[in-house]
């Protein structure tokens, strides 16, 4: 007997089987795939957006949520969506100091954004919790007619039993944010920070933090990182797509988070298109100084408090403190100290090696000074350092601030 004429097969009803739901390709009338963001958010779909924290994820939802809610052209095209409504699950960020005013400095229309702050149920009031509250939630959409959903972040949300590295568990929560996507028709888009692990195989799919399960089940990745070519530490990034299962890859777009001056808050500058694609992005996750590197970064900024010191002294002196003195050499280079070989009177060569930091002055610190007063001095030179590139920084600002008025008068004229 074929296949095609076997009797379970060919007899088969419409709706179930044993139980189980099935529908024919033939009664399916087939759809063409609707976007919130061409080639980056599709609608009735998931989104997973992965980034290191301070690279701007929720400012970038937040700006994107405010361009929806006002019907303005989306970053990288001249396409509008909207306005419409937008629903925000935000565990990190306060909504009076840092929400709101984010969406004022984007320019957003406040009355369509919903926050969801919490849930009541028989024992009062608690944390959304997810996949718990998923069915509220996605009536608490259909209601607003909201065709964007933010969650930020999702691990702050999934309840006690589920185990984000365990692809059976997130999988079951995916699969219910897919279904609130799929009944609403709103793109929902999940924020998720980036693990230390080596990037595996180059790819940008694996450095999400928990379960592979998770990007699994998004048609559509995206991931901030600092951009390779920002050479003057300016603090350019880049957006740009890890994973589209539903169409070709869009370009990349550069970006920056300034200071608003009217509110005093974050906001996004886009930059235009970037050639940087998501693998060349990360080849490692950022590496953190080791305890060992902290000790030693403490020590040279002590030890260099009250000006230059020969390397020979430097090295006896820390591993009197039992440092070893590679680890000195790498945290000098981290704190990028000065160095220079000074000829001695009546002696011949280069002479001794000198180290010192620079900018920095200070009067001397008695070697009996606990370890605590060598971490603050260790922090003001970070602190230092912060400044110096904020300095370099600032002087880019008259440019960004005369682009971003650029903005908003198109945005007014509706350009």
């Amino acid at each position: 007997m074929s296949f095609e004429e076997h009797p379970d097969v060919a007899d088969a009803p419409e709706g179930e089987v044993n139980g189980i739901a099935v529908v024919r390709a033939s009664k399916v009338m087939p759809e063409r795939v609707r976007w919130l963001w061409s080639g980056r958010i599709p609608l009735g779909k998931l989104t997973v957006l992965d980034g290191d924290p301070g690279l701007g994820k929720s400012t970038i939802t937040l700006d994107l949520g405010a361009r929806i809610t006002t019907g303005s052209p989306l970053p990288g095209s001249e396409d509008r969506f909207g306005p419409t409504n937008v629903v925000l699950l935000s565990a990190e960020d306060g909504v009076a100091d840092t929400i709101r005013p984010r969406l004022e400095a984007a320019g957003a229309d406040l009355e369509r954004v919903v926050i969801v702050d919490h849930v009541t149920d028989t024992d009062g009031a608690r944390p959304v919790e997810l996949p718990t509250d998923l069915d509220r939630i996605r009536e608490l959409v259909r209601a607003e007619r909201a065709a964007l959903v933010v969650v930020d972040p999702l691990m702050a949300f999934l309840t006690g039993d589920v185990n984000s590295n365990r692809d059976q568990d997130v999988r079951r929560v995916m699969h219910q944010l897919k279904l609130v996507a799929e009944k609403t028709g709103a793109a929902v888009l999940v924020l998720r920070h980036l693990n230390k692990a080596v990037n595996l195989g180059g790819s940008a799919l694996y450095r999400g933090g928990g379960s592979i399960g998770i990007i699994g089940a998004a048609r559509s990745g995206l991931l901030v990182a600092p951009d390779p070519d920002d050479e003057g530490d300016l603090g350019r990034r880049i957006l740009a797509v890890s994973k589209s299962n539903l169409a070709a890859k869009a370009e990349s777009l550069a970006y920056s988070i300034v200071g608003d001056e009217l509110y005093d808050v974050a906001k996004v500058v886009w930059g235009g298109t970037s050639n940087r694609m998501a693998e060349q992005l990360l080849g490692r996750a950022a590496e953190r100084p080791s305890p060992e590197q902290d000790r030693a970064e403490a020590f040279l900024v002590h030890a260099l408090a009250n000006g230059p010191r020969r390397a020979a002294d430097l090295r006896e002196q820390a591993e009197s403190k039992g440092l070893a003195w590679r680890t000195v050499q790498r945290a000098a280079e981290a704190l990028e100290v000065d160095m220079e070989q000074r000829p001695e009177p009546g002696r011949r060569g280069p002479g001794p090696s000198w180290w010192w930091l620079p900018g920095v002055e200070g009067e001397p610190e008695p070697e009996s000074a606990p370890e605590m007063h060598a971490a603050f001095s260790l922090s003001r030179w970070r602190a230092f350092r912060r400044c110096k590139r904020a300095g370099q920084r600032a002087a880019r600002e008259p440019e960004w601030n005369a682009r971003q008025h650029a903005i908003r008068d198109r945005r007014r004229r509706g350009i």
